[in-house]
């Protein structure tokens, strides 16, 4: 059994290998056949770590206002046997060959990106752009300050393991049991160390700002950002962005994935 002798530990141990970790599995696939006609599609951007198992729980909340689809990127998730990028641009490429055909079809569809995935997305938004492909009708991003301002602390990616699990602990979203398990780290750390390089990476350019509505998403409790970072997201729309908080911390979407889904719902039928 090797590595897999730790399904059992939480059940969110799907952060990295996708185990369904809640009862009604076949929930997602059938109401997805059943709303597909009447309800627009959300794409999710994961945070760093993340997967498209990641946010299933948030899924099956959104399910009544849309047609949830959590992008994965490559090297975890059902794409674990792939290659990590190298680069923000070789992700983002690789999330425009996916999104390409989605958009094509879409009639209407929502971008959602968390943290770093609030990254990856604008720098997706700039390519399907720059390659004439359909945008969004509204881009929500959530616990990331603004793309422009510059990078600033510690390169954590080149850490000592221990260093850097305390740093994960801190911001929560998995279980402290997990920091534990040899196994899981083992093929936990690498993944979000190679997400963190591309976000110590990241190199800002300037470009026209976007005619799409923005709605910025943030816990009111979360200590990783400043709200004069966050409030830098109006440079990136030329229409007025509309900031909301929710209570809870850095992960407050996934703690609090009903009241999440519905901000989401309201921002949008508003």
């Amino acid at each position: 059994m090797g590595r897999f002798s730790i399904f059992n530990v939480v059940d969110s141990i799907d952060y990295v290998f996708g185990i369904v970790h809640f009862s009604d599995e076949k929930t997602i696939p059938e109401k997805i056949r059943f709303l597909a006609i009447s309800k627009p599609s959300i794409f999710i951007f994961p945070h760093a770590g993340g997967s498209n198992y990641t946010y299933q729980k948030l899924e099956v909340e959104l399910l009544p206002f849309f047609i949830p689809k959590t992008l994965c990127y490559p090297g975890r998730g059902s794409r674990f046997s792939e290659k990590l990028p190298f680069s923000i641009e070789e992700l983002v490429s690789d999330m425009v060959g996916l999104l390409k055909k989605e958009v094509l079809q879409s009639t209407s569809f929502h971008f959602l990106g968390h943290s770093f995935g609030s990254l990856v997305l604008f720098e997706t938004l700039r390519k399907m752009r720059a390659d004439g492909l359909p945008m969004p009708q509204s881009v929500y991003v959530s616990g990331r300050k603004a793309p422009s301002i510059p990078y600033s602390g510690k390169y954590w990616s080149l850490e000592s393991d221990r260093d850097f699990v305390e740093l994960l602990k801190s911001k929560g979203g998995i279980p402290n049991e997990l920091y534990q398990n040899k196994e899981f780290l083992e093929i936990f750390l690498p993944i979000i160390r190679a997400d963190f390089k591309l976000l110590e990476e990241y190199q800002y350019t300037i470009q026209d700002p976007f005619d799409l509505p923005f709605h910025v998403v943030n816990g009111d409790v979360d200590t990783s950002i400043v709200e004069a970072e966050i409030m830098e997201w109006q440079k990136e729309s030329n229409r007025p962005c509309q900031f909301e908080k929710i209570s809870g911390g850095h992960f407050y979407l996934l703690e609090n994935v009903n009241e999440f889904a519905r901000t989401l719902f309201g921002v949008t039928k508003g």
